[in-house]
């Protein structure tokens, strides 16, 4: 809707980094109170209140859209982030508790929803308001805003959380005249030795690998807030028309759903380090090209345009599972609702950063120096010399420095089961174990007793 809703508004294209950002930020300011409210009382409780502030956000805009930028963040940004945010995590963690030996899969296509409500929703967007009734925006809200109702209505009734298995199942059996009341509780005791230790939030606290996480959440929601808010404006600037840029926002949000799936799966397959050095990898090379595919002629530059947005789409997916997957790895699934909010909340500072300097310029005429990420220039001093705003220079530093710094920062995760780049762990992750109060100082394996999960998550 960004592109409709700059027209309407009449703001710039920089204003409308701020939608997107305020989304991110509140729903990491609510997704670690999802978990805890969850914890106390009913979790239903807390899908309800993402429904009505989701839901109701969408509705109440269809009136504040026409009142200008402030009351638009104020009710669609804002009450839509708050209701992603309380039962974000929370649905992640009781999906995946019904699959254990596949957590990262699970989480893959719960994750795959969100790419697939922009499969969904696009088209409608494009249906009610191309090409240029732009008089029609409220009603569209109204529209969107009734059909997610209607989605999350049936999705609260369908959740459910898995049984606890009873920890003794008795037998009876007769020996003669008397009966013999067998106790079996092998199993139980077998899947909690065997299965994953649960840290409390008190523990991952002080673990180092909770804050290299929180960076690289930290530096990742820069180019997703860039990427978001900016892709179809940019492919406007290029002089693609509408026609061919609704399609290609349909089917990239495909990539984004798909991709989810996908990197669960790798995430399974292979463990979490080896998938998100990946994917920062491939995010980085088609970032930096990105600027760059509308050089040639129309001809040529309509495809390649399309072939980059899907590729970006498709490495941004990774971000929203293989981070969660590695936090239930490394932390558990105990407290993984509330540990995984925590640090989501890294996007908050981040995103906000993001939209204050971004919407500071006008980025018509800018997107090399937006999407580029070439940190040389700030490091060659006669690039720097032809910059002719601190922009260029903020710009050009910004996504090099992210990727580089996120893919640094990964290399230290403690992945015991990691393939491919198993090496790290001895090199780079050991490095750390200091800092790791969940190792033995001698072993340096994970100690940190199953009994501790039982505790309640506010709990030391």
């Amino acid at each position: 809707m960004n592109p409709y809703v700059q027209e309407y508004m009449n703001i710039t294209s920089g204003q409308t980094t701020w939608f997107s950002s305020t989304i991110l930020a509140f729903q990491a300011i609510f997704m670690p109170l999802g978990g805890l409210i969850a914890s106390r009382i009913n979790y239903r409780w807390v899908l309800l209140a993402g429904l009505l502030f989701s839901s109701g956000g969408i509705l109440l805009t269809s009136l504040t859209v026409k009142y200008g930028i402030g009351p638009y963040i104020a009710s669609y940004c804002a009450c839509f982030g708050i209701g992603m945010g309380l039962p974000y995590s929370l649905i992640f963690s009781i999906a995946s508790s019904w699959f254990p030996d596949s957590r990262a899969t699970v989480v893959g296509i719960v994750a795959a929803g969100f790419g697939l409500g922009a499969l969904v929703f696009t088209p409608i967007q494009t249906r009610l308001i191309y090409p240029k009734n732009l008089d029609k925006i409220p009603k569209a809200f109204l529209i969107l805003g009734g059909i997610v109702l209607g989605l999350e209505i049936v999705a609260m009734v369908l959740l459910r959380e898995k049984p606890q298995d009873k920890n003794v199942e008795l037998l009876s059996a007769n020996d003669g005249d008397t009966s013999v009341e067998q106790v079996r509780s092998e199993k139980d005791e077998r899947s909690a030795k065997n299965g994953p230790k649960s840290y409390t939030i008190m523990q991952a606290l002080r673990s180092i690998d909770f804050y290299i996480l929180w960076f690289i959440v930290f530096l990742d929601i820069i180019p997703v807030v860039l990427l978001t808010s900016t892709y179809k404006i940019f492919g406007f600037d290029l002089n693609f028309p509408d026609e061919f840029l609704s399609p290609i926002a349909t089917t990239s949000a495909a990539f984004n759903c798909l991709g989810r799936v996908f990197w669960g799966f790798m995430v399974d397959k292979f463990s979490s380090k080896c998938p998100m050095m990946t994917f920062l990898s491939i995010w980085a090379a088609v970032f930096i090209t990105f600027p760059f595919v509308g050089a040639g002629s129309k001809a040529s530059g309509q495809p390649l345009y399309a072939i980059w947005v899907f590729l970006l789409f498709f490495a941004l997916s990774a971000h929203f599972v293989v981070v969660p997957a590695t936090c239930n790895r490394i932390f558990g699934p105990q407290n993984m609702a509330t540990i995984y909010g925590i640090i989501y909340f890294a996007t908050t500072p981040s995103a906000l950063a993001t939209a204050a300097i971004v919407s500071s310029f006008k980025l018509k005429g800018h997107w090399v120096e937006v999407y580029t990420s070439c940190g040389v220039v700030c490091i060659v001093g006669k690039f720097i010399d032809h910059c002719d705003s601190c922009s260029h220079v903020y710009f050009n530093s910004l996504g090099f420095f992210h990727f580089l710094a996120a893919l640094t920062l990964s290399l230290f995760l403690r992945d015991k089961d990691a393939k491919c780049v198993g090496c790290t762990n001895s090199i780079c992750a050991s490095a750390c174990n200091s800092c790791r109060k969940g190792l033995d100082a001698e072993s340096r394996r994970d100690v940190v007793d199953s009994e501790d999960a039982s505790a309640a998550p506010w709990t030391n």
